[in-house]
């Protein structure tokens, strides 16, 4: 609080390096505005939104288990009557989308690209939008978007049938990458229950096959550059995840879902 932004933003910088990977960081803040009335003479305190804090840390690629950035401390709510008192507990993960694996992704995927399907599936469902002139799609992949005057969902779903000797290795795949499995089904009532209308709920598993296939026969075909720019074990950890997840999509026991949903 008593840093300047860009000290803030150069101090999470260091943290993450000095933090091991899976560790946390905790820290609080005064937020909005100055607690109580008692003037000061000086105050070197910056009193910053909360969003600012998660911004800072958000581009330094942090996250949390929970999907929640910040909330208030009830101590200081209860025996201060002071809400501007926030804290953040944050871990760092490098499971997925460090630095390497994202290059790594788009080497496969083509540039601005990290998952299955790249341009090709990005000019498909977009065109499925029907944006009208000065709608923006604001994003597309694992997060809503709003345009304008309605609200528009493109979701990649993953979802796994509990089946006997496969369930345990599904299991430790989903914890490794922080996923949260549904049906489809599911995912549909949800859109229904927040009050979408016009719900396409579809499975696209065979399409994800293909291109899976194709994948794995790209990156066979140029192993050698990859493993140049990258390490042969890295490859190879690769490859066995993506013939893994090919594997359970042909099997049916993980499955890929395009949801388009529209809120009038």
């Amino acid at each position: 609080m008593y840093l300047s932004d860009i000290e803030v933003q150069k101090l999470a910088e260091r943290m993450l390096r000095w933090l091991k990977d899976a560790g946390y960081i905790f820290f609080r803040e005064s937020c909005f505005h100055q607690s109580g009335d008692s003037k000061r003479k000086y105050n070197p305190t910056h009193y910053r939104e909360p969003r600012f804090y998660t911004k800072v840390f958000k581009e330094c690629h942090m996250s949390d288990n929970t999907g929640s950035s910040c909330k208030c401390i009830g101590a200081y709510v209860r025996n201060k009557k002071n809400q501007n008192q926030i804290c953040w507990i944050w871990q760092k993960d490098r499971v997925e989308y460090s630095y390497k694996s994202i290059l790594r992704s788009e080497r496969m995927y083509g540039p601005g690209f990290v998952s299955t399907g790249g341009l090709e599936t990005t000019k498909e469902f977009v065109t499925k939008l029907g944006l009208k002139p000065g709608q923006k799609v604001l994003d597309v992949w694992l997060w809503w978007f709003l345009v304008v005057s309605c609200f528009i969902i493109i979701l990649q779903v993953v979802e796994a049938w509990r089946k006997n000797s496969k369930v345990q290795i599904t299991a430790k795949y989903i914890k490794k990458g922080g996923y949260y499995l549904h049906y489809i089904k599911a995912y549909r009532q949800m859109l229904e229950d927040a009050g979408f209308d016009d719900i396409i709920a579809e499975s696209r598993t065979d399409q994800f096959v293909k291109m899976l296939q194709q994948e794995l026969d790209a990156l066979e075909n140029k192993k050698d550059d990859f493993i140049r720019d990258f390490s042969k074990i890295t490859i190879r950890l690769w490859k066995d995840g993506r013939q893994s997840i090919y594997t359970w999509g042909a099997y049916r026991e993980q499955m890929w879902g395009l949801f388009i949903a529209k809120k009038n």
